[in-house]
């Protein structure tokens, strides 16, 4: 729309999934919509004022009861949500799309708002970084990360060095540890669960197995005969006692002369397996970060959201701190304390 405010645009852009959601699933399905459109609303009256301010009230309005109502209503409060919000912001055709029945599109006349202060980078919906979808957002969104500026607060729990690989023989059972070797046999396995098992011996002749329960019969093709891998999982024992195993390892190919091979991981392509993608993220070869489990979205995935977070919005951070302060007690500007905080490189 015409003369919208970037800002109020960014502080509504989370009610624009769920309704998209309803677009295209149906009202019936969708759930929790008044919680979310009370906190969006609430974050959004920050950035309004005079004739949006009545309008963004209208949306919460029209969600009063929507959870509990029946079908026909609504779609009839779901219809008067999209009519104000499209007189707010521009609204996708799939989304307008309810405000009138199937075809039928919004019709919403451009009103100019008055200017406010534009939202700063760190309000930044975690949907805009490079890899979050709208069903990523959305799990984030559940844990209370809506912006990048809540990614960059929501710090480790804690760190695991994977700089120096560990041979089999001296990864203790029930730890996590990092290993190197060669790939010495790849197969699928049937029993009473069918697996995908990647046999992998250390320079001292140890053997690891590592176990893949959910995976695609083309990750097989991803384990050469005798390239060379790092792993990284907790160290389980083996059936019956017999050796260590890991399920579901962090996995590396390596070239020749020990070098990251690019597209060379042990993906499976489902979300739930070797979370094992890019290269640029570093789960290699350093100390890395741990953060508490986020349902539906795998560590090494949540890893890279949160390196591109701090990446391209750490420098946004301002100090709270007088520089004199900082100076006279040796304390790290607050950006690269954030970032050390995160992915540890000078003090690790």
């Amino acid at each position: 729309m015409a003369g919208s405010d970037a800002s109020l645009s960014l502080a509504l852009s989370p009610l624009l999934p769920p309704l998209r959601f309803a677009a295209r699933a149906g009202v019936s399905r969708l759930k929790d919509l008044e919680p979310l459109v009370s906190r969006v609303v609430g974050s959004a009256k920050a950035f309004a004022s005079g004739e949006s301010l009545e309008r963004l009230s209208r949306i919460e309005s029209a969600a009063r009861g929507f959870d509990n109502a029946p079908e026909d209503a609504r779609k009839n409060a779901l219809a008067a949500l999209v009519r104000a919000l499209g007189s707010l912001v521009q609204v996708p055709e799939d989304i307008a799309a309810l405000s009138g029945g199937p075809g039928k599109l919004v019709d919403v006349k451009p009103t100019a708002l008055k200017p406010v202060a534009p939202a700063g980078p760190l309000e930044t919906p975690v949907q805009s970084l490079r890899g979050v979808g709208p069903a990523i957002a959305e799990k984030l969104q559940q844990k209370g990360l809506h912006t990048v500026g809540d990614l960059l607060l929501n710090l480790p729990r804690r760190y695991e060095d994977r700089r120096t690989p560990r041979t089999v023989a001296e990864a203790p059972i029930g730890e996590r540890s990092f290993i190197r070797g060669r790939i010495i046999k790849a197969q699928e396995a049937r029993g009473r669960r069918k697996r995908l098992e990647v046999l992998v011996r250390d320079d001292a002749g140890g053997t690891l197995v590592c176990i893949w329960f959910h995976y695609r019969s083309s990750m097989l093709t991803r384990f050469p005969y005798l390239s060379n891998v790092m792993v990284s999982g907790e160290v389980r024992e083996g059936y019956n006692s017999n050796g260590k195993v890991m399920h579901h390892p962090d996995v590396e190919l390596l070239g020749s002369e020990g070098e990251v091979q690019a597209g060379g991981d042990g993906s499976a392509g489902d979300g739930r397996s070797a979370n094992a993608r890019s290269i640029g993220d570093d789960s290699f070869g350093r100390v890395i970060p741990v953060y508490s489990d986020i349902e539906g979205v795998p560590p090494r995935t949540f890893r890279r959201i949160q390196k591109r977070a701090v990446d391209e919005y750490s420098r946004f951070v301002k100090d709270v701190l007088p520089p004199k302060i900082v100076a006279r007690r040796k304390l790290l500007p607050l950006d690269e304390a954030l970032r050390e905080a995160h992915f540890p490189d000078r003090f690790a």
